[in-house]
């Protein structure tokens, strides 16, 4: 497991495990770490865990995120990388026994976790990453964990095409157009959706489809007026 030190800054020695596939940061309740810094945006940036490696993406906020005082706008995290935010600073660490696992232990775990019905939201970012409409020729070519995993099952292509299939159906939600209040688009692959009211069944780390394209859920937001979904094209 991961988690984050409040090095500097409000709540300076709070550590903060990172146990969900998604884990936004910013100043406003509706995060998933929520930090109380005025020099810190809303929704601020975002820690994305894909299978066993960690990603720090910066939410288009004011002030920006920096990586070891670089700023960034998507970065591979390493152990003690630190994350400057606003006044803050936090350092990201992964568990040594995390670290050390090798590829064989990491398929492993991955394909027990795929068996117990854990971690399709994970497995669906990253086959509809490597293989569009489910081209699993292309998986095949390309290799990595996806293809590991596959092939740890012991299953044809056609079966591999089929589990693809079973992941999307499993957490792929399509939005009710009648429920759309708004849409804006603050990047060219991002949208925040506005609706009526909230979606049952549709959580943070949820893959959703809206106008042809799968996106992923990055938070939820409700408020008396509505609710707010932050995506993000996967």
């Amino acid at each position: 497991m991961a988690r984050l030190t409040v090095e500097h800054g409000q709540g300076k020695g709070r550590v903060f495990d990172l146990l969900s596939s998604n884990t936004t940061i910013g100043r406003e309740s509706y995060n998933t770490m929520q930090i109380e810094d005025k020099n810190i945006s809303e929704s601020h940036c975002l820690i994305e865990r894909r299978l066993h490696s960690y990603y720090l993406e910066d939410l288009d906020s004011t002030n920006g995120t920096f990586l070891n005082q670089k700023r960034i706008s998507r970065v591979k995290l390493a152990s003690s990388d630190k994350i400057g935010i606003g006044e803050t600073i936090l350092v990201f660490q992964k568990d040594k026994r995390e670290e050390a696992k090798g590829m064989s232990t990491i398929v492993e775990e991955t394909s027990k976790e795929i068996k117990q019905g854990i971690g399709y939201a994970t497995l669906l970012s990253e086959t509809v990453k490597e293989v569009k409409n489910q081209d699993l020729k292309k998986a095949a070519k390309s290799g990595g964990v996806i293809k590991q995993i596959l092939h740890s099952f012991g299953w044809s292509k056609t079966d591999a095409d089929k589990l693809t299939k079973e992941c999307a159906g499993k957490k792929k939600e399509d939005f009710p157009i009648s429920l759309i209040l708004k849409v804006d688009s603050p990047k060219t692959n991002e949208r925040i959706i506005r609706l009526r009211e909230k979606l049952k069944g549709i959580d943070g780390g949820n893959i959703v489809n809206y106008d042809g394209k799968d996106y992923l859920v990055l938070n939820i937001k409700e408020d008396s007026a509505g609710t707010t979904y932050r995506l993000k094209e996967c």
